[in-house]
């Protein structure tokens, strides 16, 4: 029994590790965030490259999310649980749309890690790897 703790406390260890390094090497240094101040809609823009791709974000109490992605005219939905481990918001995704366009199906999107270096005041910037998203709270309660 001890030995799976042990176990779970290594990979949860690696894990955090891996999603820092992802985040563009982050240290544990920044500040924690609580998830509680997550809740509520949040609407902003993600920016990758040159890419500019609007979206929404909602934050329910239970640790649910949805998400919409715009970009031109094409559009995402996704769904899941998220959860909050310091400076980071990672998301697994349960549900998504479109699950096919064009006849040709497509797969589920991966789970997502956010450094968050920014909450409060309704706003939220975060990075994913080379990505920065800036949001801003819209409503509080979703």
């Amino acid at each position: 029994m001890l030995g799976e703790v042990r176990e779970r406390r290594a990979v949860r260890a690696i894990v955090l590790a891996t999603a820092l390094a992802a985040a563009g090497g982050a240290t544990l240094a920044q500040p924690a965030i609580d998830a509680a101040d997550l809740v509520g809609v949040w609407r902003g823009v993600e920016v990758s490259g040159p890419l500019v791709i609007a979206g929404e974000v909602i934050f329910h109490a239970d640790g649910h999310y949805q998400r919409v992605n715009v970009l031109g005219r094409l559009m995402n939905f996704v769904a899941g649980d998220y959860r909050v481990a310091g400076p980071l918001v990672h998301f697994v995704p349960t549900d998504y749309q479109p699950r096919e366009i064009l006849g040709i199906p497509q797969y589920p999107p991966p789970s997502e890690t956010w450094l968050v270096d920014r909450l409060g005041d309704g706003h939220l910037h975060a990075r994913v790897g080379q990505s920065e998203l800036t949001f801003e709270r819209v409503d509080r309660v979703p």
